[in-house]
């Protein structure tokens, strides 16, 4: 009888995880990621002060609008900051985009959103001001566009609040084009008496659509939803079926992918950092970590491994009963976020702790993984995390012969470091979209 019912307890728990969770409640973890990019783009002026966030000639009187958080974070530092800590306000637009999924415009504004907001974090308003700030203003109205398109889904009990917060990143938006116009007009006016209304109006903004996805939910609860007959609503609930994988998670696949393996090109091409004496970088030749060493290719860096980071967390929810299966995610996305925040150039002895963590708890995550991945696709996921734990083990080897013999790798190998990086990152990128869960489990 104990067996039986024990076994009943594990085929609810089992079926329950193919539902997708009830977001009234607001855990902690979803509550710490949404306080971090509000926390974060309210500190600049403090950050600047530390020479952490960057600062223009004649601060705080920059450019013709004053103080602005693109100026702030025109460094590597603070792009992979903004980067890391706003990661997770669009993840929960993303898991909360799944509710309503068989809606129309869900998907197209979000992911206009995401791309935008990519090109904003890859384009330094120091370096490529024509492009700036038609993407912050694309990714804005994305953004903004999807709020709306979300609010007719929205729970009574939620709506007023979430039509406060639209609101007030509406006006916040519309605000700071309004200035940007008077900036337009008479350059000094801005900058000469009120050089932090700029940068304060874009706080408001960005607080506030950092906010919205946190109180969003929609109004059925799982229990209904198990119950709904109708095919729409009955899947609008259900989690993902990713055994067919889209082009949408094959191109967020193929993006870090390509993009670590043409960093010699972007280097070349001006966009990637080059180090002196390039290829024969430090002691271990050229790596991943020099090439981003910048604000344009760390922006990049975090646009284009945003995909893979998302779908791991995605694919999380299928086994959110395992025990140890967020606490190796967080460490994880910390130690990733940690990792492009601190250029190997500026914050060596903070990066490479980084790197070995991100890629340890990356490695146990997946295999965490592996017990419940669907038969079909096991073998290829084992054969990436393989490789990824090879490669990872020939990069360390290296960066202790690198210790060792200051020479030996820059004069004879000075691309074998990079390489193994690159296989081992796409590995890495390319495992959440091939698994997907078994629905019954191996014993």
């Amino acid at each position: 009888m104990i067996e039986m019912l024990r076994s009943e307890a594990t085929q609810r728990a089992q079926s329950g995880s193919f539902l997708l969770p009830d977001r009234s409640r607001i855990s902690s973890l979803r509550l710490l990621g949404t306080a971090l990019p509000v926390l974060y783009v309210w500190s600049l002026p403090v950050l600047a002060w530390c020479e952490f966030a960057h600062t223009c000639d004649g601060y705080p009187r920059c450019d013709a609008t004053g103080m602005s958080v693109s100026n702030f974070i025109a460094n590597a530092r603070a792009t992979g900051a903004m980067a890391a800590c706003f990661f997770y306000p669009a993840l929960h637009l993303w898991q909360n985009a799944q509710y309503v999924r068989n809606h129309k415009y869900v998907y197209s504004t979000l992911v206009a959103f995401q791309v935008s907001f990519g090109i904003f974090l890859m384009c330094p308003i120091t370096e490529v001001p024509e492009l700036h700030p038609p993407a912050v203003c694309l990714f804005c109205s994305a953004a903004l566009t999807h709020c709306f398109v979300l609010l007719k889904h929205c729970a009574d009990s939620r709506l007023w609040l979430c039509k406060s917060l639209v609101c007030a990143a509406l006006a916040s938006f519309a605000m700071v084009f309004i200035l940007v116009t008077v900036a337009s007009v008479d350059g000094e006016l801005l900058k000469a008496h009120v050089p932090a209304l700029f940068y304060t109006m874009e706080c408001c903004g960005l607080s506030s659509m950092a906010i919205f996805p946190l109180f969003w939910y929609r109004a059925v609860t799982e229990t209904h939803a198990s119950q709904e007959t109708g095919a729409n609503e009955t899947s609008s609930f259900a989690l993902i079926d990713h055994s067919d994988t889209s082009r949408l998670r094959f191109m967020g696949a193929a993006l870090p992918v390509l993009y670590v393996w043409s960093l010699p090109l972007l280097a070349e091409a001006g966009f990637a950092h080059k180090c002196a004496n390039y290829p024969r970088c430090d002691r271990t030749g050229m790596s991943v970590s020099n090439f981003i060493a910048n604000a344009w290719a760390t922006g990049a860096m975090a646009a284009c491994f945003f995909y893979p980071a998302l779908y791991v967390w995605l694919n999380a929810e299928y086994v959110r009963h395992h025990r140890f299966v967020f606490p190796t995610l967080v460490v994880f996305q910390a130690s990733f976020g940690i990792f492009i925040t601190c250029p190997v150039t500026e914050l060596p002895n903070w990066h490479a702790p980084a790197v070995l963590l991100f890629c340890i708890a990356a490695l146990v995550h997946y295999g965490l993984l592996m017990r419940y991945c669907t038969s079909n696709r096991l073998r290829l996921c084992q054969a990436l995390v393989s490789i990824a734990i090879a490669a990872f083990m020939v990069v360390f080897t290296l960066m202790i012969i690198g210790h060792l013999d200051g020479n030996m790798l820059i004069d004879n190998v000075p691309v074998l470091f990079w390489m193994m990086e690159c296989c081992g990152l796409s590995s890495m990128a390319l495992l959440p979209v091939v698994w997907f869960r078994e629905r019954q489990l191996r014993g």
